[in-house]
């Protein structure tokens, strides 16, 4: 098992609701707005992806991943409605979040 940390940046009009969070399909457990978790998933999986009810969010490759991966649910901006009333798709797209090593030597 690979464990990641995932945090979640909501939208102002949905702090309230869960995001559920899927790996290959599978659902792993849920996330809320502004949280950050920490979740295992098996080694070799394929992708993520959220949904909250019918509506999908961006998937990202897990082919990279590693323990402590850490993975951003983030908004994003745009002007397609059928995205902003949640018909084709929820606005959040997972980034990878990394943290910068700096060598002090």
């Amino acid at each position: 098992m690979i464990n990641i940390k995932i945090e979640r940046r909501a939208f102002l009009w949905d702090h309230v609701y869960g995001l559920k969070i899927y790996v290959d399909g599978k659902r792993i457990g849920k996330i809320s707005g502004d949280e950050t978790k920490r979740f295992s998933i098996p080694e070799g999986s394929q992708e993520i992806y959220g949904k909250l009810n019918w509506a999908k969010t961006r998937s990202f490759a897990l082919k990279t991943v590693t323990n402590e991966t850490h993975l951003i649910f983030k908004p994003y901006k745009t002007n397609n409605l059928g995205v902003l009333l949640g018909i084709s798709g929820y606005p959040l797209e997972i980034v990878e979040h990394h943290i910068e090593k700096k060598n002090y030597e």
